[in-house]
């Protein structure tokens, strides 16, 4: 039943928020793209990278976009958390065969649907680096907040943080958190703000920001 009412939120969200499609780019190699609701990719000297893929809509625009970027491969796509709502445009790719990564706590409760593909690679504990040359991606777990398995992104090249759902600017968590633990929540918004950035980039809404 909890799983249900979820689905409806979710759906009730994207309906009422939904705009045009947007590509933003944050640096040479860095961009979001969505319309209120972000994707990221990020093309490093040897591969593409892209997190949370979201929908088909905005998973195909990503598409588009790095067709004319780069000739690189999507080698890498990161799930932020086990909401379906923000992995579900990972199929669109399915045919450069990426690694597909979450940590193990969204990988557990990732929902079995017949549009979503599954993470086929996992890691655990509080912290991964992913390397691309000598680029690097920082995964930093904080335990339970919003949702399972909650990732915050970190690029040192660019010192920036890709922070998903659990900082919205401009607006108040819902009134209804149906498995997200508030109290844990602040302590995760506490240890984000002891990460060393200058920029963070939000999922939704107004997409860029700094510590303030």
């Amino acid at each position: 039943m909890k799983n249900l009412v979820v689905s409806i939120f979710i759906i009730l969200t994207q309906f009422i928020v939904a705009q045009v499609i947007k590509t933003h780019k944050i640096q040479d190699n860095l961009y979001l793209v969505g319309d209120r609701t972000y994707s990221l990719f990020y093309i490093t000297q040897d591969a593409v990278v892209v997190i949370d893929p979201i929908n088909e809509e905005i998973a195909k625009e990503t598409h588009k976009q790095l067709k004319s970027l780069t000739n690189l491969p999507i080698k890498y796509i990161f799930y932020s958390h086990n909401h379906w709502d923000h992995i579900q445009g990972a199929r669109i790719f399915a045919e450069s065969n990426p690694t597909i990564v979450a940590h193990k706590k969204a990988a557990d409760n990732i929902p079995f649907k017949e549009n979503i593909l599954q993470p086929n690679e996992v890691w655990e504990g509080d912290k991964s680096i992913y390397s691309f040359g000598n680029q690097n991606i920082d995964l930093h777990y904080l335990g339970q907040n919003h949702g399972e398995g909650m990732t915050v992104f970190r690029f040192p090249e660019h010192n920036l943080l890709f922070v998903v759902d659990l900082v919205v600017p401009d607006r108040v968590l819902y009134a209804y958190l149906p498995d997200a633990s508030p109290k844990d929540w602040l302590k995760s918004l506490i240890e984000i703000q002891q990460l060393p950035f200058e920029k963070v980039l939000f999922s939704h809404g107004r997409f860029l920001g700094n510590r303030e």
